[in-house]
């Protein structure tokens, strides 16, 4: 697996295939931690937190954060808004080279019972293959970019190609060689994020790593 997949369904199909492929392996599920920031602006507020509390403001515990690194991708994760909290975190090993895949997905569900996901991979990104029927570009100060981010979804009941059910999912985007995409993931008992929840998940992306900080514009 080099590429993130295109489509925001893509997105969903992976995280759901690396649940099924990896159980000894995923990092596991913890709740969020109590001191977690609860808006998106805290991003910036809280930029220079070092890793252990960018983890901690993630719902990170100690043994996924390992596991996340150990796929070599840099990883940009939220400030989680208030309410929201971790649902699952995936990697991928491989088992006949005894690494990593250079790819990782991590779930957050809102107090709604949305859920929204952002996987990120080695590799370019490739645009949509289906255009969505609705789309708005959104700046992502957090994540290294070219510029800002193609956000595209579905409407709800709807049967438009690729965007089947209301979907929102970003077209991947970064630079450096690695890849992101951010959209709404049906995990057991999610229901479909929205635009504007996607959109403060997007807001409040930062890197886990303090070292890895966009420079500022």
């Amino acid at each position: 697996m080099s590429t993130i997949p295109s489509a925001g369904r893509a997105l969903i199909a992976a995280v759901l295939v690396l649940s099924a492929c990896t159980p000894d392996e995923p990092a596991g599920t913890t709740e969020p931690d109590a001191g977690a920031a609860d808006t998106a602006t805290s991003a910036e507020a809280g930029a220079s937190g070092t890793k252990a509390e960018r983890a901690a403001a993630a719902g990170l515990s100690d043994e996924q954060v390992a596991y996340l690194d150990s796929t070599e991708v840099p990883v940009y994760l939220p400030v989680l808004p208030e309410g929201w909290r971790l649902e699952d975190a995936f990697t991928e090993r491989d088992d006949e080279n005894d690494t990593f895949v250079h790819f990782y997905s991590v779930t957050y569900r809102t107090p709604d019972s949305t859920c929204v996901s952002i996987s990120g991979s080695e590799g370019a990104g490739e645009p949509w293959s289906d255009v969505p029927p609705n789309e708005r570009d959104v700046t992502v100060s957090g994540v290294p970019t070219d510029g800002p981010v193609r956000l595209g979804w579905g409407v709800a009941g709807g049967e438009d190609a690729g965007w089947e059910g209301g979907l929102v999912a970003t077209e991947a985007f970064g630079t450096d060689g690695h890849s992101y995409v951010v959209g709404s993931s049906n995990e057991d008992g999610c229901q479909v994020a929205s635009p504007e929840d996607v959109e403060t998940f997007l807001a409040s992306l930062r890197a886990l790593d303090p070292d890895m900080d966009v420079a500022p514009n």
